[in-house]
């Protein structure tokens, strides 16, 4: 049994807990990054991550100004019927792999419902800003993988996907790299690695992200912007760079 499964079995209990569920995914992101303040296997990474067709294990993070993880992952989980995890992935450095876990909702605003056109036909919106939704629900299997590819979704140019190989990688992994949801425990509202903060506020990352690493293995995983028109067009995309 792995320290992810045992993870699981201590925090279960969650799911039927008499509260909303944004306040469930609070309680299991706050495990995940007391597990990463321990840890130096362990990194949470801001992306939801996914399984193409072809098999491959894909996290759609944030390049700083990207939109759209959500949406993407879900066109492409609902293609393969494969999941892993929404929002908030957890990444192992040892095995490069990213864990599922079948109890955490994915968070999807309503107003991605215009990116989805059919496919998000049998989703059971509400009537908020946001619809919690468990993949079991939309026919999807939670599973683990070991990351093919990192790719940061843009909406509003040209379809296409670049993979990028230049110097700004490393500043747009260091984007999904959890430095934020790892100070949210001390610096209510921070979320972004850009600094920015729901208030607006700028914080410059060289102050809170001295001698930070990130993990080797993450800098190995081929990046790519990626261009569209609406979260469907990922799909064509991805198998036209062998994804």
């Amino acid at each position: 049994m792995n320290i992810i499964s045992i993870l699981e079995a201590k925090i279960g209990y969650i799911r039927n807990l008499p509260i909303a569920n944004v306040q469930k995914v609070a309680l299991y992101q706050m495990a995940y990054r007391l597990l990463c303040f321990d840890s130096s296997i362990y990194t949470v990474l801001h992306g939801s991550t996914t399984v193409t067709k072809n098999g491959n294990t894909v996290l759609f993070g944030d390049g700083v100004d990207s939109i759209g993880k959500t949406s993407t992952s879900l066109v492409v989980g609902l293609g393969s019927k494969k999941y892993v995890c929404d929002e908030f992935s957890l990444y192992n450095e040892a095995t490069g792999c990213v864990y599922g876990n079948k109890e955490m909702p994915i968070l999807a605003r309503n107003n991605i419902r215009e990116y989805l056109g059919d496919l998000g036909k049998d989703i059971k919106w509400n009537n908020g800003d946001e619809t919690h939704i468990l993949p079991s629900e939309l026919g999807m299997e939670v599973v683990s993988g070991k990351i093919s590819a990192i790719i940061a979704p843009h909406f509003g140019e040209e379809n296409r996907m670049v993979e990028e190989k230049n110097f700004n990688v490393k500043a747009r992994k260091v984007a999904i790299v959890a430095n934020a949801h790892r100070l949210k425990l001390t610096e209510e509202g921070l979320d972004r690695a850009n600094g920015q903060t729901i208030s607006n506020n700028k914080i410059e990352m060289i102050d809170w992200t001295p001698g930070y690493k990130i993990p080797e293995g993450l800098m190995n995983i081929p990046y790519y912007d990626c261009y569209l028109q609406n979260s469907t067009d990922i799909v064509n995309l991805l198998e036209k760079e062998g994804l």
